[in-house]
């Protein structure tokens, strides 16, 4: 039986104590799934943002100036990384808020025996895609570049005074 099938159908009081174990057992599996999927590509944004680093020095390490295509490529990598990273916090909310919601079914199931909060803080809240945390830190970091970014003069080849 597939998990949306345990969890949404009417079972028996007397069965769902058997099935309980067997839901969160298959419960296991997704959260690892979505736990892999989200550090893959939090890993990669963070050596995309790494090369960039080594490649420009960090936000306070800037030059003054700048040549204007370098600005431009530095500021677009910059915010398509920003991109890419705030759709992986939105992914990371969204299953955090799917696994809510499964273990809260449960726990109706089960005439609220707090399934849901012990499996959430043990299983749930300790991984990476459901606290944001170092992609919170990471978006800042690009922010804070993108800031420091939009005060650098520019110099531009074509618009030389003689």
């Amino acid at each position: 039986m597939a998990l949306t099938q345990l969890v949404t159908c009417p079972i028996p009081f007397s069965i769902l104590y058997a099935d309980m174990l067997r839901i969160l057992l298959l419960l296991g599996p997704n959260l690892e799934d979505v736990d892999n999927f989200y550090n893959k590509k939090y890993g990669d944004s963070a050596r995309r943002l790494k090369l960039l680093q080594d490649r420009y020095g960090r936000a306070t390490e800037l030059p003054n100036t700048m040549d204007k295509d370098e600005l431009e490529e530095l500021m677009g990598a910059l915010l398509e990384l920003r991109g890419q990273l705030r759709k992986l916090q939105w992914y990371g909310e969204v299953n955090r808020r799917g696994f809510v919601k499964i273990t809260k079914k449960l726990d109706k199931k089960l005439d609220k025996h707090a399934t849901q909060q012990r499996y959430l803080e043990s299983k749930v809240d300790n991984k990476n895609f459901a606290t944001n945390h170092n992609l919170s830190e990471t978006v800042k970091t690009i922010n804070d570049w993108l800031s420091i970014l939009g005060d650098v003069k520019v110099q531009d080849d074509g618009s030389s005074t003689t």
